[in-house]
């Protein structure tokens, strides 16, 4: 079966097949190193990040990601697409954390005519991801969506509306 042919429905699709497409779809991705995990001047919000060399993504440990749940947005866009899977991963984990519901958040386009650079912020992040990636996060985003219990199908739907959906 190809894993992006998304021939389940969304609210049919398990939680181990959902990590299975988040892994398949962001295997490769490298990270990107110390010096372009951050383009802010206060490096206070990225600092646990600094002075790893992972190999990939999966190394990072629950317990870093859901102490820097809000860091997501602080990231270059290489480090971005570095660190969502894990972000989602962990948030799939700990639902009740803080970490589901800030990595749902980051990816609500932000079309604020009082802050473009906002808007182009927000799209460098999203722009950076291949198709299959992007295919990913809908999935992700729907499935969110369809939990109820996690409390933030709204927000799931508003990143859906905002930009994934139009990417299909």
């Amino acid at each position: 079966m190809n894993p992006f042919s998304f021939n389940q429905k969304h609210s049919e699709v398990t939680l181990e097949y959902l990590k299975a497409q988040i892994e398949q779809a962001f295997a490769g991705v490298e990270f990107p190193g110390d010096d372009h995990l951050s383009d802010t001047y206060d490096q206070s919000e990225i600092e646990d990040f600094q002075g790893n060399n992972w190999q990939h993504w999966n190394q990072i440990d629950c317990y870093l990601v859901n102490k820097n749940y809000s860091s997501l947005v602080f990231l270059t866009p290489e480090a971005f697409r570095f660190f969502l899977p894990i972000y989602i991963m962990c948030g799939l984990e700990h639902p009740s954390s803080n970490t589901l519901e800030f990595t749902v958040y980051s990816l609500i386009l932000r079309n604020n005519s009082d802050d473009p650079e906002l808007s182009k912020l927000c799209l460098s992040w999203f722009n950076i991801l291949n198709s299959e990636q992007k295919k990913a996060v809908v999935l992700f985003l729907k499935y969110v969506r369809s939990k109820s219990e996690y409390g933030i199908s709204d927000s799931a739907s508003e990143a859906l509306q905002s930009y994934w959906l139009h990417t299909q």
